[in-house]
């Protein structure tokens, strides 16, 4: 994997976005955090990154709201949100513009599955 592909991590749910980033990482990405959508908008304004994978539900701007920046000011930048509610709220959440969803707690092959589809297509 190209070390080059940058990813940011977005969840206030300190250990769980450790692990993901700790796992990417091993991966050969490479990965920013951040603990909040507020903290990830200034993130984005510093950065390019290839891939966003958010929290939905966190304080402040959440991820949906994190979606809708980021379809305003970087519409080609992929979002890939997770949460732990309803497998239905995934449909809704792509019509909103996500590439992808995953459902809370993690699988962290499935995870590294999407991130691949999404980062190359031709896999």
């Amino acid at each position: 994997m190209n070390t080059a592909l940058k990813i940011l991590v977005v969840d206030d749910d300190a250990l769980g976005r450790h692990n993901v980033v700790y796992f990417l990482r091993l991966e050969d990405y490479a990965v920013d955090e951040a603990c909040d959508g507020n903290q990830a908008v200034l993130l984005l304004d510093q950065v390019k990154f290839d891939l966003v994978l958010s929290d939905v539900m966190m304080p402040g701007l959440n991820g949906i709201s994190l979606l809708a920046h980021i379809r305003s000011v970087a519409p080609d930048i992929p979002v890939l949100l997770m949460s732990g509610f309803t497998p239905g709220e995934g449909k809704e959440i792509i019509k909103l513009g996500a590439v992808d969803f995953i459902m809370k707690p993690l699988d962290l092959d499935v995870l590294l599955s999407k991130i691949r589809r999404v980062l190359d297509p031709k896999c």
